[in-house]
C-alpha cells in the first residue's frame, strides 16, 4: 500500500510507485494480474506528473477510493455536451441541479470554497472541460498554424526589407515587386497570436 502525503514531489512520488511495484510484482503469479498493477502504476504516473495531480490524488484517498468514479462520472457528463450548445450556461446548470449530491461531494473533495460552493461554479466548471474537449483538436491544429506563420515570418521581413531599400520611385523593379505577398492576409490576421 502507498501511503499518500501531502508535500511528495512527483519525482519522490515517482520513486515510491516503482520501489512499491519491484516489491509487489514477483509476488503476483499471473499474467494478468502483472498487467493489472503496470496499467495502474501507468495511470499514476500520468495523474502525479505534477504538483496538481498528486494534490487531487491526495485528496481524493483522504475521502476515499471509491470517490475517485466522481472524475469519470463528470467527465463522462461533459462528454455528453459535444454536440449541444455550449455558449450557454442553461444546459450545463440543469445537469450540474440534477446531479447536485455529486457535485457537492466532488466540491468537498476538491476543496471548492464554501462562497464558491454553488451550481453555477460547477456548470462553469462543466462548460470548461465541454469547452476543453470539444476544441482540443482545433487548438493543437491552430498551435501548427501559428508555427508555421512563425516560421513564414523569417523569409517575409527580408522581403519586406528589401522591397524598402529599392522603393519604385528610386529604383526599376520587377513585375513581382507589385504582386501580393501570397499569405500576408493570413498573417495579418493572426500576427498577435503569434507572440
Amino acid at each position: 500500500m502507498i501511503y499518500y502525503k501531502k508535500n511528495y514531489t512527483p519525482e519522490e512520488f515517482k520513486e515510491l510507485i516503482e520501489h512499491k511495484l519491484t516489491n509487489i510484482v514477483p509476488q503476483i503469479k499471473s499474467d494478468d494480474g502483472k498487467a493489472a498493477i503496470q496499467s495502474y502504476v501507468n495511470s499514476l504516473e500520468i495523474v502525479c506528473k505534477d504538483q496538481l495531480g498528486l494534490k487531487l490524488l491526495y485528496l481524493f484517498k483522504q475521502y476515499d477510493l471509491s470517490n475517485f468514479a466522481l472524475l469519470r462520472t463528470v467527465g463522462d457528463i461533459a462528454d455528453t455536451f459535444y454536440d449541444k450548445n455550449l455558449e450557454s450556461i442553461k444546459e450545463f446548470m440543469v445537469i450540474v441541479q440534477v446531479n447536485a449530491d455529486m457535485f457537492l461531494k466532488l466540491g468537498q473533495i476538491i476543496q471548492v470554497p464554501n462562497i464558491k460552493n454553488k451550481p453555477e461554479t460547477y456548470a462553469l466548471m462543466l462548460q470548461y472541460i465541454a469547452l476543453k474537449n470539444r476544441y482540443a483538436k482545433s487548438f493543437g491544429q491552430f498551435q501548427s498554424l501559428l508555427g508555421l506563420l512563425k516560421d513564414w515570418e523569417k523569409f517575409y521581413n527580408p522581403l519586406i526589407a528589401i522591397r524598402q531599400e529599392y522603393p519604385p520611385e528610386e529604383f526599376k523593379q520587377p513585375l513581382i515587386f507589385n504582386e501580393e505577398i501570397p499569405g500576408l492576409a493570413i498573417y495579418n490576421k493572426y500576427e498577435s497570436y503569434i507572440n
